[in-house]
């Protein structure tokens, strides 16, 4: 007599027990979702923040290749002039010789007009001297700078304004000739801006 009660009962349980399970269910799938949604923020920020990485190296080689020129095992880093309104206009840079061999720089042409090399050797007390040549020993490095040994142009055809940049041909003996960006300073700067900086 007591069986036909005891199902009306469980029946009772079971349906209070029913919102119970599916806000359990209801809040499990909210929990996958923002997780989902953490993971797909943080593989989005990952890939920016990749993509930040590899401009920023681009740029910098890019910055690297325009203070840099080549020429078989020779490499002309940093190489620059002072702004000015009239000549003479003095190139100055750092040559590397990374070769067994020595280097001979024979002769620089610009369009900014005639250009010479221009040194003052110690046989001449220290007076600026035309030199037909120079010459880069065997692994070793050569700093063209100011009142040492430079090249020169008397007579430039234009002014030059600091941020500009001009272009010298160099020729070296039995090695060819090497295009060089050179990058106008201020007008009282006494090396490169990015002297130092390793290539």
């Amino acid at each position: 007599m007591t069986a036909p009660l005891i199902w009306p009962a469980l029946l009772s349980i079971l349906l209070a027990a029913a919102p119970f399970a599916v806000s359990a269910d209801s809040h499990e799938h909210e929990h996958e979702h923002e997780h989902e949604h953490e993971h797909d923020d943080h593989a989005e920020g990952t890939h920016n923040h990749e993509q930040g990485h590899e401009h920023a190296h681009d740029h910098e080689h890019d910055h690297e290749a325009a203070h840099l020129a080549e020429l078989g095992t020779l490499r002309i880093l940093h190489a620059w002039s002072n702004a000015t309104s009239r000549g003479p206009v003095r190139i100055f840079m750092k040559i590397q010789n990374r070769d067994d061999a020595a280097a001979t720089l024979t002769s620089a042409t610009t369009d900014l007009g005639d250009a010479v090399i221009v040194g003052a050797p110690v046989h001449a007390g220290g007076d600026p001297l035309e030199l037909s040549e120079l010459v880069i020993e065997a692994d070793s490095d050569f700093d063209l700078a100011p009142q040492t040994v430079y090249i020169e142009i008397a007579e430039p055809a234009h002014a030059l304004q600091q941020g500009d940049v001009a272009e010298v041909d160099l020729t070296f003996a039995d090695l060819g000739t090497v295009d060089v960006d050179v990058e106008v300073e201020s007008a009282d700067a006494t090396q490169h801006s990015h002297a130092g900086h390793n290539h």
